[in-house]
């Protein structure tokens, strides 16, 4: 099989947002996740 793995997540993002964190292609970025306890009302 080739490609990108199916158990990497995806994310999409807009160019606007693509552009305001001036990021290229060749960069590597990392994203944390973290979970909500659920009662700060997001």
């Amino acid at each position: 099989m080739c490609g990108t793995p199916t158990d990497s997540p995806t994310f999409k993002i807009s160019m606007r947002e693509y552009e305001d964190m001036a990021i290229k292609v060749v960069d590597k970025i990392s994203i944390e996740i973290k979970k909500s306890d659920g009662s700060s009302g997001r």
